[in-house]
């Protein structure tokens, strides 16, 4: 998790073996191992770069194939896969040629399948990565018609599975057209943001849904009374009051600009 010690590995060279290790203990116990580690070297922000992506991609791809192919099929490597998948796809924003050969490797109905399995987590981790891409690329998970699942999963017990969810819609808000942000508030996002706030033991999701919530009002930025409606409606101001006594400094100064930049916004 940390990139300058993942660098250093990187350009000791490890990159290589690692790949080929995979490939060649593909449906070896040892697989889990190298999946792991793979995993460590895509993770991490700056992430990984375009070369660097291009030569995993396959490589993860294969190994999520193999995987659905067991009998047996061992969550852990499947989570490792997707993850690594998920980091690596960001790297291919408005990359169309990398992304139409996502497209023909038929990775995403498998990735479709994994939103009703025990591997959803991972699933929603790789599509994370796609809505933070162009427009083309939010496009195609709007498209798979399972962006009311994917909020739905904004509400899950599950901690990693609830932020990754919850990252997925904040990254199609950021990224996204005005036509999609319009779609995502007309699903319920709001509400879904708003709900989130009062999750006292998740300052990471908190933050993300903050995130989402000022990307909503850049997309209402000209409505000022419809983003305060909008608010009200879901209970949102009374919960964005509550988090001023919170001892997060960064989830405080998120709710400060949040809330004081509307309000000049409505007396202005």
């Amino acid at each position: 998790d940390c990139p300058a010690f993942r660098d250093i590995v990187l350009k000791a060279g490890a990159l290589t073996p690692i790949l080929d290790e995979l490939q060649r203990y593909m449906r070896d116990n040892i697989r889990g191992t190298y999946a792991w580690a793979l995993l460590n070297l895509c993770r991490g922000k700056p992430g990984p770069n375009l070369e660097m992506a291009e030569k995993v991609f396959p490589v993860v791809a294969q190994l999520i194939y193999n995987e659905v192919e067991l009998d047996y099929r061992d969550e852990e490597i499947l989570y490792y896969a997707c993850q690594a998948l998920g980091c690596i796809i960001s790297v291919f924003a408005g990359s169309g040629d990398i992304f139409q050969n996502m497209i023909k490797t038929n990775i995403l109905p498998i990735l479709d399948t994994f939103l009703f399995t025990y591997a959803k987590g991972a699933a929603i981790a790789v599509f994370a990565g796609m809505m933070a891409g162009d427009n083309d690329q939010i496009q195609t998970v709007f498209d798979s018609n399972h962006i009311p699942k994917i909020i739905s999963f904004m509400r899950e017990e599950d901690i990693e599975l609830r932020k990754n969810a919850t990252k997925a819609i904040t990254n199609a808000f950021s990224c996204g057209s005005n036509a999609q942000a319009r779609y995502l508030i007309d699903q319920g996002c709001i509400r879904t943001y708003c709900d989130l706030l009062s999750q006292e033991n998740d300052h990471e999701t908190m933050c993300i849904a903050l995130e989402g919530l000022e990307n909503i009002f850049k997309v209402v930025e000209n409505e000022t009374i419809e983003r305060f409606l909008l608010l009200i409606e879901a209970d949102g101001l009374m919960r964005l009051q509550g988090l001023s006594n919170l001892s997060s400094k960064e989830i405080s100064e998120k709710v400060s600009n949040l809330v004081v930049k509307n309000l000049l916004m409505l007396v202005s």
